[in-house]
């Protein structure tokens, strides 16, 4: 089922998108991810993608759509491998404690 998108007017001076325009672009490329999975040219696809945005009031090229969804991809991807590294410093500092904790009766 696709989600429908309403157009809004955005300030494209700046060179970080803003947060409803990735989300709309996600959204709109994640619409279409069936055909992306299909052997064949992905440009026409990225062409798509780009004429939607413009439907929205976005003006981003194909070549932007795809380079911000790839820059996208790789934050979250960064963000679930900092995740893993933290829940692990966490079991490490768990486990050290246990360890500090067992068998030290040194102290009677």
């Amino acid at each position: 089922m696709e989600e429908e998108l309403t157009p809004i007017r955005v300030d494209h001076t700046n060179s970080r998108w803003p947060q409803s325009e990735v989300e709309a672009l996600i959204l709109l490329r994640s619409n279409i991810e069936s055909k992306f999975q299909e052997p064949g040219l992905k440009g026409p696809l990225w062409e798509q993608v780009s004429a939607s945005m413009a439907s929205l009031g976005y003006q981003r090229s194909a070549k932007r759509c795809k380079r911000e969804v790839g820059e996208h991809q790789q934050v979250e991807h960064l963000q679930e491998d900092l995740g893993k590294v933290k829940e692990n410093q966490e079991d490490d500092e768990s486990m050290e404690e246990e360890q500090d904790t067992d068998g030290d009766y040194s102290d009677e």
